[in-house]
């Protein structure tokens, strides 16, 4: 169904449908099957190399547009904070409080 088609544009449309349907020697329970505009399927839409559906943008868009971007405040953040909350520590997956000895390990050829 067209958004724009009127009555008398449907009825005829149904039976141009029917129409179709007696010629190709169909059986007679086929069914015909009506869709609202813009509602195509994948499956009905391949048929037509040519488909554009509405606001359907080809090729790569627009990152973003200068002047649209939200502005966003910077707010100060201490890192070392996260450790000692074990729930936020947790949610990110801080296992490691950093309170521990660090050593470095450099292995050159077949050296251990």
């Amino acid at each position: 169904k067209g958004p724009r088609a009127n009555p008398e544009e449907r009825k005829s449309a149904m039976k141009v449908a029917e129409q179709f349907i007696k010629e190709k020697n169909y059986p007679k329970n086929t069914q015909i099957q009506v869709m609202p505009g813009g509602g195509e399927t994948t499956l009905f839409k391949q048929f037509f190399s040519n488909w554009k559906d509405k606001d359907q943008s080809t090729g790569p868009g627009q990152a973003y547009s200068i002047g649209r971007i939200a502005l966003v405040s910077q707010v100060p953040f201490d890192a070392s904070s996260l450790h000692s909350n074990k729930v936020m520590a947790a949610q990110h997956g801080m296992v490691d409080d950093g309170s521990g000895k660090v050593q470095v390990w450099r292995v050159e050829g077949n050296d251990r």
